[in-house]
């Protein structure tokens, strides 16, 4: 469905008035030369999913500020490009700390065989390191593992963590401020923290023999270093510190009334993956590796994953085309003895054996005649008042008054 300029800017207007259906549209309407972009720019079509669906997350959110037809097609665009080059991003930062985490990984073994006090040095390096971690605050915590574990940028991190980027900042600066205190003989003051910091998580991912896809996931609990220290002050391992990571997010409609929404999630012993949207809390069931849930509204839902040691991570997936719009009432009149009644229908149908009117007295009178071409009923009433009633296919219904004079 191609539509003009104009006709986008009335969409628009009353998305922004508030009629869902109208957002809907807009995505009907522009969703499919986004994803040809993306798909273009990423050359996966997983990932080209993903990013449409975070392109009009930000589009639901900025709706306020898009005065125009064409300034929506500019935003989208726009907004494709950053959302497909900041994955792109990602994915090299992914590749490129797989390659230092293999340097890494010779490096400290060759120090270690040639130095059997560096190893004896960087284990109580790690018991002290694993405890100070502890001890700090979930989210500063979990700030601190992304930035220099994960080499996550500070946006992303915020991103992940439902927070602001100011918000992580500070909790960096909070975080790094009291490990300076617990690990200040291992980290010398000369030395910025942060590269500190990631050096010493790398090596322990280089050293239990982490590197590429595992690492990206967490490190499990290192054999060595658990009988010597770990167990005595119950430390956790890094990995258990982590948030757990949402990725390919999307929604498919099945049917005028159901969608299902998908999510893969990663992460250390996931407890649970819900969705929540409108006071509503609904679990997610796993599915051939990913989790599963119906959804049967349209509108913006919140996919939760927790983990055993209660870190989560929030995304959002916005949920389109189902039909949640009752039929409409057109007009009616009389006409040679009968009552005639025009309705219409934008989404699954209307259900024309729906069709009744119900007397004052609890009479209950169905249409003589239809034609679903024109969308008229023909109903024979005697004098009175009525309620008159029309389902569509997907179980929305209107009601409306009428008087047969």
């Amino acid at each position: 469905m191609t539509l003009t300029h104009k006709e986008l800017e009335k969409l628009v207007q009353r998305a922004q008035g508030g009629d869902s259906t109208a957002f809907e549209q807009l995505y009907r309407a522009t969703s499919s030369a986004q994803r040809y972009l993306a798909l273009g720019y990423l050359k996966d079509a997983d990932a080209a999913d993903e990013a449409v669906q975070e392109v009009y997350l930000n589009l639901y959110r900025k709706l306020p500020q898009i005065e125009s037809g064409r300034s929506v097609v500019a935003y989208l665009n726009h907004t494709t490009y950053f959302v497909c080059q900041n994955k792109k991003r990602w994915w090299q930062r992914q590749r490129d700390a797989t390659v230092q985490d293999a340097d890494l990984e010779g490096l400290e073994s060759s120090e270690e065989q040639s130095q059997p006090e560096l190893s004896l040095q960087r284990k109580e390096r790690d018991r002290q390191l694993y405890a100070a971690l502890e001890a700090l605050p979930d989210r500063q915590r979990a700030a601190i593992l992304l930035r220099y574990f994960k080499n996550c940028r500070i946006n992303e991190v915020a991103e992940i963590l439902s927070v602001s980027r100011n918000t992580v900042l500070r909790d960096l600066k909070n975080a790094k401020r009291q490990l300076r205190a617990e690990m200040g003989d291992f980290f010398p003051a000369i030395f910025p923290l942060g590269i500190c910091l990631q050096a010493a998580l790398r090596q322990d991912a280089a050293a239990i023999g982490l590197g590429g896809d595992q690492a990206k996931t967490g490190i499990k609990a290192r054999t060595a270093l658990a009988a010597c220290a770990v167990a005595a002050v119950g430390a956790a391992s890094i990995g258990a510190l982590l948030p757990p990571r949402i990725t390919g997010a999307q929604c498919q409609v099945f049917t005028p009334t159901t969608a299902s929404i998908t999510a893969r999630v990663q992460g250390p012993q996931i407890r649970q993956v819900y969705v929540t949207t409108a006071g509503q809390h609904l679990p997610m069931s796993r599915q051939d590796g990913s989790y599963v849930v119906t959804a049967t509204q349209n509108g913006c839902y919140t996919i939760t994953a927790v983990t055993a040691a209660g870190n989560k991570t929030s995304r959002q997936v916005m949920v389109t085309g189902l039909d949640d719009e009752p039929p409409q009432i057109v007009r009616w009149g009389q006409q040679e003895g009968y009552v005639s009644v025009c309705l219409t229908d934008s989404g699954s149908g209307i259900d024309w054996s729906s069709v009744r009117a119900t007397g004052d007295d609890g009479t209950v009178f169905f249409s003589s005649q239809t034609d679903p071409a024109s969308g008229t009923v023909l109903l024979a009433l005697p004098l009175g008042n009525y309620c008159l009633e029309a389902t569509d296919l997907a179980g929305n219904r209107v009601s409306g008054l009428l008087t047969v004079q």
